[in-house]
């Protein structure tokens, strides 16, 4: 009898376990299933939200200085995705023996659009002005405070090495008081000089606007500082960490622990 009952225990929790796993597969079916489709949804939301488009428009802006006359120049638009509305105009080619200016005027996303302000690094304007890739850059150390009419910029020292030739260039952007619109991009030398951060402060501070920009608060913005008088400087940044050598504390003798 006792043989009887034990096998019928036996029995009953091979069934109770068969059940237990095959609920624990469909259970572990249905999470994957899920993660699957809300890894879809993901990427399919990403590739929407980076997804931008070309405009066939000139930009609304350009640069009025005598230097950039003698350069090739030419525009491009692109509209939608994180960054907004980014109008970029080269003055000169990156790759060419010869000096090159390229400036992006980007108009954020509207309110309620999701956006992204990337960080200063030149990967972003790289990106950003649509540089070849053969392009890679080394930053220097020495950072200048640039002043214009429209508002304070951040230039930075690095090389290009631009499909094998060497640039002195600086890397800017602008640290304006509004949100609405900033400016970014790159000026590089190649005769083997250094880019002077206040001939830069003065190309910027020539900044005019041809045509109306997407958004009355950009628009506004620039448009009120265009008619103020021109003012351009630059100033190095100064060294705020102390990097003087300090001798090390003397320890306390034996007798002065006493």
């Amino acid at each position: 009898m006792s043989d009887f009952a034990s096998r019928n225990n036996i029995s009953s929790a091979v069934k109770v376990s068969g059940t237990l796993i095959r609920y624990a597969f469909y259970a572990a079916g249905t999470l994957a299933f899920g993660l699957i489709a809300f890894a879809i949804v993901k990427v399919g939301g990403f590739i929407s939200f980076a997804r931008v488009k070309i405009v066939d428009e000139a930009p609304s802006f350009r640069l009025v200085d005598g230097a950039l006359t003698k350069l090739p120049a030419q525009g491009k638009v692109t509209s939608g995705g994180a960054l907004g509305r980014i109008e970029v105009r080269h003055y000169g080619r990156p790759h060419d023996r010869t000096a090159n200016l390229s400036i992006a005027l980007i108009v954020p996303p509207k309110p309620g659009e999701r956006a992204v302000r990337p960080s200063a690094s030149f990967a972003d304007i790289r990106n950003t002005l649509a540089m070849n890739a053969s392009s890679s850059v080394v930053s220097g150390t020495q950072r200048y405070d640039l002043e214009t009419r429209f508002g304070p910029i951040r230039a930075t020292e690095a090389r290009i090495n631009a499909d094998g030739l060497i640039k002195p260039c600086l890397l800017f952007y602008s640290r304006f008081e509004t949100e609405a619109v900033r400016l970014e991009g790159a000026i590089c030398e190649a005769d083997g000089s250094k880019p002077s951060p206040h001939g830069l402060a003065c190309m910027l501070d020539g900044l005019v606007l041809d045509n109306r920009l997407p958004t009355p608060a950009a628009d506004s913005f620039l448009r009120e500082r265009m008619g103020q008088r021109p003012h351009c400087t630059s100033t190095p940044v100064s060294q705020t960490i102390d990097t003087r050598t300090r001798p090390s504390p003397s320890r306390p003798s034996a007798q002065q622990r006493r």
